[in-house]
């Protein structure tokens, strides 16, 4: 006798879980999904580092828009978006395709280990990729 599981599909606004990510774009803005900013409790501005050496960029939340490092966040429909173009060319950090990378919090703040395999992002469709 076969088991038989019915579908149930998800009701209209239910939220579903999410994994926190970043995405880079081709122009080297960083995006990040809710579950990521959340964990940063949503700051209104962010502060950027990169460990050349290991390859990690570190974003941590910003108070205000006080010292010169202090970059603001905009919501873009459902992604928050730091301007990064300067950002990624100032670190050489590859952007010929938008890849999509999980994101750590520790200490208070985000990690992103660009050696780790990340997601190939496009309009039309998304493949899993390794880098290296």
């Amino acid at each position: 006798m076969d088991e038989w599981e019915v579908f149930t599909p998800p009701h209209r606004g239910q939220k579903r879980a999410t994994t926190p990510y970043l995405t880079i774009s081709r122009r080297g803005d960083l995006l990040f999904n809710k579950a990521a900013m959340q964990l940063l409790a949503l700051p209104s501005y962010v502060e950027l580092a990169y460990s050349r050496a290991q390859q990690v960029i570190r974003l941590a939340p910003a108070k205000e828009l006080v010292k010169r490092q202090s970059i603001p966040v905009r919501i873009l429909r459902t992604v928050y978006c730091v301007a990064g173009t300067a950002f990624t060319k100032i670190y050489a950090i590859d952007t010929s395709e938008a890849r999509r990378y999980p994101v750590v919090l520790r200490d208070g703040m985000l990690y992103i280990d660009l050696k780790q395999p990340y997601e190939q992002v496009s309009r039309k469709h998304r493949k899993q990729s390794d880098n290296n």
